[in-house]
């Protein structure tokens, strides 16, 4: 399939619009979902958004086998899922000290071969906890949150659309969520772990919102800045 698309990366303005509900199932549906397949996988992402495709639709598509791909390719992540917290204390995706000093962008390291033991146990948490979706790609339009559990978990995060950017994300464990396919049926799902975490972060995306809303107001500020003189130079580079 020859790609049309590509990736949105900040500061472009899909990302913080909320997208338009799908009307019509469709080819050009079936279309746009390949595509953001394709797109997906090229990256190394577990997840994605239409907005990240640059189609204003609610539609997001998964892939959680996409994680173990991309760790052994060392490439990028969608999300990195790992829990933001360690006996030495909170995690930051986002080096504070870096962002203040110099106004650039600092990761940690994550998931990387020579995990621990705590890391190891976690990734089997949430490669069990979650339901079989966790386990094949599966296509979502109109999805929506019908219930979430009380309990909260934060998670480092990162997105293709701000890449090399990691911010830890406080979220609910448990989560359901209603969606329908692609030829209109719907389908309820309850999850923990990844697919969780995935299906939070993609529906933000449905609603404008994305990983550094969870950044201070000068944090992100300086997050936006960075990426729109990255745009302007590739502008100009053109």
């Amino acid at each position: 399939m020859t790609m049309s698309r590509h990736l949105q990366i900040a500061p472009a303005s899909v990302l913080f619009e909320r997208a338009r509900a799908v009307e019509r199932f469709d080819d050009c549906l079936r279309t746009l979902v390949a595509e953001m397949y394709s797109l997906m996988y090229s990256a190394y992402g577990v997840g994605l958004a239409a907005p990240q495709a640059g189609e204003s639709l609610r539609v997001a598509v998964i892939d959680l086998r996409g994680r173990r791909a991309s760790r052994a390719s060392g490439a990028t992540r969608d999300l990195r899922g790992r829990r933001a917290s360690r006996a030495s204390g909170a995690t930051r995706g986002l080096r504070e000290g870096s962002l203040a000093e110099e106004g650039s962008l600092a990761e940690e390291d994550t998931l990387d071969d020579d995990a621990s033991a705590e890391d190891a146990e976690m990734d089997a948490e949430l490669l069990i906890d979650d339901c079989r979706e966790a386990h094949e790609p599966f296509a979502m339009v109109n999805p929506e949150i019908t219930w979430q559990g009380t309990e909260l978990r934060a998670y480092e995060e990162g997105c293709l659309s701000f890449p090399e950017v990691l911010v830890s994300v406080e979220r609910p464990r448990d989560v359901e969520v209603s969606y329908y396919d692609l030829e209109g049926a719907q389908h309820r799902v309850r999850a923990r772990g990844l697919l969780s975490i995935c299906l939070q972060h993609e529906l933000d995306h449905l609603d404008g919102r994305t990983i550094i809303d969870s950044l201070s107001r000068l944090r992100r500020s300086m997050v936006l800045r960075r990426f729109a003189k990255q745009a302007r130079m590739a502008t100009i580079a053109r």
